[in-house]
């Protein structure tokens, strides 16, 4: 087993930004409080409305936050697993579809050699679709021939940004829990999420490229 999560430097980055979280939001508690007690009057009907607004968005950020610093994925023969704020996940390869850099519309280009030329873009013949292009950089590895044992090698990783692996069933259908499903959702969409502070984020992806090929040939 294989365990990735993030840097030391990633997860105080991310502790910093709990604290602003929560300062922000007894700013807003404050505010909304002192505009209660004074009566709210004329323009400052509009204040008392952002200030709401802060105090319920408030919890989701910190989570999503608190949430990153926990975030680890395992690997293993079998599959993947993601575990974070009140969420553990497990998906077997096969059931691993893309890697993209949103939350919504995976950047799909099957470099498959036995697709053929007049094969569409994302598909493939011999299974589903590898993980193959982020915003048009290549990060797949192409199947290769029968009989080459040359291993396989993924492009390194050139997105800074968090990354997402689209997986089936959607995510957030396999938490029990209304609540963090509630915030899993807003937070990720369908997705697993790869944070960019993530250790050997490159190593993941080769490794899930690597796996992908394997299914796909089977």
């Amino acid at each position: 087993m294989t365990l990735y999560r993030l840097t030391a430097d990633a997860r105080r980055s991310a502790g910093a930004l709990v604290l602003g979280v929560i300062a922000v939001a007894v700013y807003a508690a404050w505010n909304l409080a002192s505009l209660l007690t004074g009566g709210v009057q004329g323009p400052e009907w509009v204040l008392g409305a952002l200030m709401i607004a802060l105090l319920i968005v408030s919890p989701a950020v910190a989570w999503t936050l608190l949430g990153e610093i926990q975030y680890t994925v395992a690997t293993d023969a079998t599959g993947l697993t993601v575990r974070l704020l009140g969420v553990h996940l497990h998906y077997d390869w096969a059931q691993v579809r893309a890697v993209s850099a949103s939350t919504t519309s995976p950047t799909i280009r099957n470099k498959a050699q036995s697709a053929g030329p007049s094969a569409e873009p994302g598909t493939s013949p011999s299974g589903p679709a590898l993980p193959t292009a982020i915003d048009g950089t290549d990060l797949s590895i192409e199947e290769r021939p029968a009989g080459d044992p040359a291993p396989a090698v993924a492009q390194p990783d050139p997105i800074d940004g968090p990354l997402y692996l689209h997986v089936e069933p959607p995510a957030p259908d396999r938490i029990a829990q209304p609540l963090v499903r509630l915030l899993y959702r807003q937070a990720y969409g369908n997705t697993l999420p790869l944070p960019a502070g993530l250790t050997g984020r490159t190593d993941l992806l080769a490794e899930i490229a690597a796996r992908q090929s394997l299914v796909s040939s089977v």
